[in-house]
């Protein structure tokens, strides 16, 4: 659904914002974002673009707030892709080993241990590495593991104080080495705080040459240091108050200190102004001689939103940590753009520039972030040409939030008496756009062409707006009866409560499993002649459950009368009939109180400046707003009701009865002064 455009406007329009300052008129969507960095490519074909820690400290987490421009200031379409490191060369061999025999019990409180009997395998070879490998569904662990040997009669310990453990985005320690020959039973014990491990025991070879997998986090995960903000001691805790810019969204907090022997649990906590303190995080950091190992300085947390985060850090009766220091350990996120041959053989310097920040736009929708959903990074990673970052600048076009208001401004007067219904609109928040969702019962009582649509303020001034490109979903309940079966048919009658939409399809619901029916709707409206306005077969196949949908074409109707052949078949058993409405949304600039006015079939379509700036307007980012109740509007209602008591005529035949009342009020004062001069003589 479009709006009408009146192109005189638009071309006066454009002569005469042409003569204004570029610094005042939002003519594009640069304006927005107040830095960019220049980009230089190598070669054409993909392009891959590593954002510095300054560029995503200052933009959103989800990059809305960023966009690629040419030299020519056309935007280049994008898509954030995830780069995870080349792949660990798979182990030559592995198997499962067969657990004999399991015992579990709890030694104190929340102190578990579980020992396995396991069979290992036969031969070894000379020429290879072993490891015993555990797989486990828990998280977050710490176990002491002793493995004895079973075919001897002392049952002598093969390995002790050594360590499995789990903790963070891929921080652990599951397995072994084994070096152990002619050892072909043993007892593998695991014991330490939460829950049985219950785990899988893997045997994996790994031939002379071939690189053992990466234990802990990958190296091609994104480290930023984060600032601390405040560090203060209360009771047994440290707490730090930490500062965490929107562009870094950590998977993992590691925690850094100059100790040697430690072990303290974790909370981290995301703070958010003008919200309650939530918790993303538990684990546990330790260090010390005593495991064996190198321990663990990593969290890993949930999803974060707020610009700081809490952690408590707890001592108990430990002196606190020293020289702490807190990294965020995010995804390795990499922009990648196309370069066609043509594009970089006519180029004259740098390919464009890359503009951020200001969290005012919404995230871009381009095609080829749906097209990249089942591409291989690792292999695009390979292909592609890594882009050169100019040092970030100011954007020399940017318009603050400030002017940008202020070039907006209110048309002119439209009187709310001839529309016949209202809504409250309130705006607290400026600066973004406001998305007015049109509901069923707006289309119901607005025109087909939208025309009768006015945002008021108090001053009945008009201010603009335009049709979005997005629109909403909205489901219709269509009441479904079955009427009768008679011929070897059955007629179902479907009843539409809002028969002055546009449907385009209806959707049934049959209980059936398997159909293959032919069938027949006819619509009714009003006076209108019934007609025929879908035929076919109404099937389902073997394996398939899903609703069946009928195309209508755009339809107004009252009622549809289905009718479906059954043959020698049971009726059909429809449950339920619905229709999807895709209803349209309007996008305006606001601040402040205004009134919503629609249905008036006489009044003319708008036409607003406002249509120039289409793409700049979507994508702004949405500003909170509060729609009241549809109501009947009371200056229409007031007029409407004296015109009725007058006989009908409409508003103009109103304002014609006030004239003529004056007139008659006018006629007998100088009657009455006629009679009195008359006496007087």
């Amino acid at each position: 659904m479009k709006l009408k455009i009146n192109y005189k406007i638009i071309v006066l329009s454009s002569l005469l914002l042409a003569t204004l300052s570029h610094a005042q008129t939002p003519g594009s969507l640069k304006t927005l974002f107040p830095q960019k960095s220049d980009l230089s490519v190598s070669q054409a074909g993909w392009q891959r673009i590593d954002l510095t820690p300054e560029i995503r400290s200052k933009i959103q987490s989800d990059y809305s707030d960023l966009r690629i421009f040419d030299a020519q200031g056309k935007e280049t379409p994008f898509f954030v892709g995830q780069y995870q490191g080349p792949k660990e060369v798979p182990a030559s061999q592995e198997q499962v080993l067969k657990v004999l025999n399991a015992k579990r019990e709890k030694v104190k409180e929340n102190i578990f241990l579980e020992t396995y009997e396991i069979e290992l395998p036969g031969s070894l070879n000379e020429q290879a590495h072993y490891f015993i490998v555990l797989k486990s569904l828990q998280d977050n662990f710490v176990k002491q593991v002793q493995i004895k040997n079973k075919e001897d009669d002392a049952e002598e310990a093969l390995l002790e104080k050594t360590s499995l453990f789990r903790y963070g985005r891929a921080q652990e320690k599951m397995s072994i080495d084994w070096n152990h020959k002619g050892v072909h039973k043993i007892l593998f014990s695991l014991e330490g705080e939460g829950d049985y491990l219950e785990p899988t025991f893997h045997w994996v070879q790994e031939n002379e040459n071939v690189p053992r997998q990466n234990e802990g986090h990958s190296e091609e995960a994104r480290k930023d240091v984060l600032s601390i903000v405040d560090t203060s001691e209360e009771g047994k805790k440290t707490v730090l108050i930490v500062g965490r810019p929107s562009g870094i969204v950590p998977e993992s907090i590691l925690l850094k200190n100059s100790d040697s022997n430690y072990s303290r649990s974790v909370k981290v906590f995301d703070v958010k102004k003008g919200q309650e303190v939530r918790l993303v995080g538990v684990g546990k950091i330790f260090n010390g001689l005593i495991l064996g190992e190198t321990g663990n300085q990593e969290i890993r947390v949930s999803s974060t939103f707020g610009d700081k985060l809490k952690i408590e850090i707890e001592n108990e009766d430990s002196p606190p940590l020293v020289n702490l220091s807190v990294e965020a350990l995010s995804r390795n996120n990499l922009l990648f753009f196309f370069v066609d041959s043509e594009k970089y053989a006519n180029l004259e310097s740098n390919f464009g520039s890359l503009y951020f920040g200001g969290a005012r736009v919404k995230a871009p929708r381009y095609d080829l972030q749906e097209l990249a959903q089942g591409v291989e990074i690792e292999k695009l990673f390979l292909s592609s040409h890594e882009v050169q970052l100019a040092p970030v600048t100011a954007n020399g076009d940017y318009i603050a939030e400030k002017s940008f208001e202020e070039f907006l401004k209110p048309g002119i007067q439209e009187d709310p008496k001839s529309f016949a219904y209202s809504q409250s609109l309130k705006v607290s928040e400026p600066g973004g756009i406001v998305a007015i969702p049109l509901s069923l019962a707006h289309l119901e009582n607005l025109r087909k062409d939208l025309g009768d649509f006015r945002i008021l303020d108090k001053d009945q001034q008009q201010w603009p707006y335009q049709l979005s490109r997005d629109t909403q979903e909205v489901k219709v309940e269509l009441n479904i009866q079955k009427q009768n079966t008679q011929n070897q048919k059955t007629i179902y009658k479907i009843t539409n409560p809002h028969p002055k939409i546009d449907l385009s399809s209806i959707q049934l619901k049959i209980d059936n499993l398997l159909f293959d029916r032919p069938y027949q709707i006819f619509s009714h409206r009003g006076e209108v002649e019934e007609q025929l306005v879908s035929t076919g077969s109404l099937y389902r196949r073997p394996g398939s459950s899903s609703n069946i949908s009928i195309s209508l074409g755009r339809l107004r109707f009252e009622s549809l009368e289905l009718i479906v052949s059954d043959g020698n078949e049971q009726a059909l058993e429809l449950s339920q009939a619905t229709s999807n409405v895709e209803t349209p949304i309007f996008n305006a600039l606001l601040k402040g109180d205004y009134t919503l006015y629609f249905g008036n079939p006489n009044v003319l379509f708008p036409t607003y400046e406002i249509t120039q700036f289409k793409d700049l307007i979507e994508n702004l980012q949405e500003a909170p707003s509060e729609l009241g109740p549809i109501q009947k509007n009371i200056l229409e209602a007031k007029v409407s009701q004296v015109t009725r008591e007058m006989g009908g005529g409409g508003e103009k035949q109103f304002y014609l009865w006030i004239l003529l009342g004056a007139a008659l009020v006018v006629l007998a004062v100088f009657s009455l002064r006629l009679a009195k001069g008359g006496e007087g003589k």
